[in-house]
């Protein structure tokens, strides 16, 4: 009877540790800012007015204010602070270089994202990052327009 005892508890000493040897582990490695940032090419998706202050975009801006030429550029940024500019299918001047090489940096404890080229003519300095996740890079910036009071916030979501 013993026996049966001492081997049934090796057994069962022998399941644990093998389920302990197997389980798998639930930690997911959450990747950095920059990391995220620098995964694939940005193109923009949608840009517009943020009258509310939701962070969402209320309003579409017209083509006429940001022409195709703006917004089909493409951007690539990547881990060490640099990045490329690509003036994509349609460019604003035929004498501008297709790539144009700019750093770029996070401030503000990697809340705002400030860039050497203009991410668009709007987005001047720097933007604050609403969104930036493996499919989505989200920026604000509050902006003074010619004969409108207050600033206007423009949203412009980019996606891979």
């Amino acid at each position: 009877m013993r026996k049966h005892i001492i081997g049934y508890g090796l057994f069962c000493l022998l399941l644990v540790m093998v389920l302990i040897a197997c389980k798998k582990s639930n930690s997911v490695k959450t990747k950095t800012k920059t990391e995220l940032l620098s995964d694939s090419v940005w193109r923009f998706s949608t840009i517009g007015i943020d009258q509310n202050n939701d962070n969402l975009i209320d309003y579409p801006l017209p083509t006429a204010v940001l022409p195709v030429c703006e917004v089909d550029n493409l951007y690539t940024f990547n881990v060490d602070s640099t990045g490329i500019l690509d003036q994509g299918k349609e460019k604003c001047n035929a004498a501008t270089s297709q790539k144009t090489p700019f750093t770029w940096k996070f401030l503000k404890n990697e809340t705002e994202i400030s860039t050497s080229v203009n991410i668009l003519p709007i987005f001047e300095g720097a933007a604050q990052i609403i969104t930036l996740n493996e499919t989505t890079f989200t920026l604000s910036k509050a902006i003074t327009v010619l004969g409108v009071p207050t600033p206007l916030k423009i949203v412009a979501v980019m996606i891979h």
